[in-house]
C-alpha cells in the first residue's frame, strides 16, 4: 500500500489547485470555436458508443451550429 502526502495527493487530483506559491498562474489560451464538420462526427461517435446521451449530443450539436 502506498502512502501519499496530502499536499501531493491534492496536486495529483487537481494539478491546477491553488498553492502557497506567490507565482501568478499562467493565462488560459483563448478558446477557439470547434469546426462543426470535424466536431459533430466525433460527438456522434461518442453517442453511438454510449459515452454521451442523446440529450448531450443534441445540446452540443446546437452549440456547435449556433442554434
Amino acid at each position: 500500500m502506498q502512502i501519499i502526502d496530502s499536499q501531493v495527493q491534492e496536486q495529483v487530483i487537481d494539478p491546477h489547485a491553488a498553492t502557497q506559491s506567490t507565482q501568478s498562474a499562467p493565462q488560459a489560451a483563448p478558446v477557439q470555436a470547434e469546426d462543426p464538420t470535424v466536431a459533430l462526427p466525433k460527438y456522434k461517435a461518442l453517442l453511438d458508443a454510449g459515452v454521451i446521451t442523446a440529450e448531450e449530443f443534441e445540446a452540443k450539436k446546437k452549440q456547435l451550429l449556433g442554434l
